[in-house]
């Protein structure tokens, strides 16, 4: 499997974002397991919207982290401390997107939704950027989920 996250700047605004591949393709174990991160990362992204408080997405989204039925031997978030970040003038910044963070999310913020799971059979981490607008929020990133074969 290989994994990776990284980003880039444009007129001085950066992206950042994780995706995966396989090389010969995907066993049904890595595409259940990646199917499930998606389905997290999807959680999280449907709580982003003004007003909401970053650590109660980070909260839904570490108990779901929690409940994967995969064989986990860590769980990339509880590494990392948080399930996501600010991001725009650097590739991370405040909020952190983590159950002890209060950022209140506010029209024009955008911050990165990123669970993750580390198994014997691969780093399954989707990061995506999204922007929270005055009625909820869009998500900015293009880029597939589903694991590639090369």
């Amino acid at each position: 499997m290989v994994w990776m996250d990284g980003g880039c700047a444009v007129e001085g605004m950066w992206s950042d974002f994780g995706r995966a591949a396989v090389i010969g393709g995907p066993s049904p174990e890595q595409l259940d397991t990646q199917r499930a991160i998606r389905e997290i990362g999807e959680l999280g992204v449907s709580m982003v919207a003004p007003g909401v408080p970053v650590r109660e997405i980070a909260a839904a989204v570490n108990q779901q982290v929690d409940a994967v039925t995969a064989p986990v031997t860590s769980a990339v978030s509880t590494i990392a401390g948080r399930i996501g970040h600010g991001i725009g003038c650097d590739v991370t910044e405040p909020p952190h997107i983590s159950e002890q963070d209060p950022t209140i999310l506010a029209p024009g913020m955008i911050i990165a939704i990123e669970p993750g799971v580390a198994t014997a059979y691969g780093l399954f981490h989707i990061e995506e950027n999204v922007l929270v607008t005055e009625d909820g929020c869009e998500v900015l990133s293009r880029a597939p989920w589903e694991l590639i074969t090369v």
